[in-house]
């Protein structure tokens, strides 16, 4: 399935592969390295395939199934994950590599006639649609046992989205450009709020959630988990929280 997905052959956002590469079982032995070792050649076919847009809006479109059932499966929680944990690593190569000083290299334009995205806002972009759906999320679920290991892989897909290496043009100046810092300032201030709010009673409550696991962002041999990884991507981020926040404020 990783062979196909950094391949030369585009699959359509409606094809059976994209399930099918979500269910993978998280305990798959070897996943990490294989997908740290499918990066480059994704990022270098990227421009062709515009697999990393499709697994974003993908990202979403689970996330609002987790939103919308009272009762939610485990493979919704796995396809969630799997699609949240994808993205971050190869974000996070394509912006550490990248040859221009602007994102153009993340290919985030899509056919809005292809089929599938027939429900897809026509007004929206990749990046909008992205930085509305993960936030919402963040903000309106509480953590639980079975959805604390998607809470996480969101966090972490956030550090390497607000990334300052994505910024175009000289910085700090009035006029840099930023994907995904631009979409979240457009987003209305109760979705920063909500988010906000449940980060911080996060932190004051502790929820429980497990101590081990065989999701991918626990290591099983010792090594750096997720976190570790998204190295500077994630380090220059941070800053960009108060920023988004103060922003949005009334």
């Amino acid at each position: 399935m990783f062979a196909a997905l950094v391949g030369d052959r585009a699959y359509p956002i409606s094809s059976e592969f994209w399930r099918q590469l979500l269910e993978l079982p998280l305990t798959l032995q070897g996943l990490r390295d294989r997908v740290l070792q499918a990066c480059h050649p994704f990022a270098q076919n990227n421009y062709h395939t515009t697999h990393l847009a499709k697994i974003l809006i993908h990202l979403v479109w689970c996330l609002q199934e987790c939103t919308s059932a009272s009762s939610v499966s485990s493979s919704v929680y796995r396809k969630a994950i799997n699609a949240a944990y994808i993205s971050s690593i190869f974000l996070k190569l394509i912006t550490e590599n990248a040859k221009a000083d602007n994102w153009q290299e993340l290919c985030l334009d899509t056919n809005k006639d292809e089929k599938g995205l027939e429900n897809f806002p026509s007004d929206q972009s990749v990046e909008y649609f992205l930085m509305k759906g993960v936030p919402n999320y963040i903000g309106s679920v509480d953590i639980s046992p079975e959805s604390c290991y998607l809470h996480q892989e969101l966090l972490n897909l956030m550090l390497v989205l607000l990334s300052t290496q994505l910024c175009s043009g000289p910085s700090p100046e009035p006029k840099d450009v930023h994907p995904f810092i631009d979409a979240a300032m457009l987003q209305d201030a109760s979705i920063v709020a909500s988010v906000v709010q449940k980060l911080l009673l996060n932190f004051v409550r502790r929820p429980q959630i497990p101590s081990n696991g065989s999701h991918p962002v626990f290591s099983d041999d010792g090594g750096p988990g997720v976190m570790q990884r998204v190295g500077s991507a994630a380090d220059d981020a941070r800053p960009f929280y108060t920023f988004i926040v103060v922003g949005n404020m009334p």
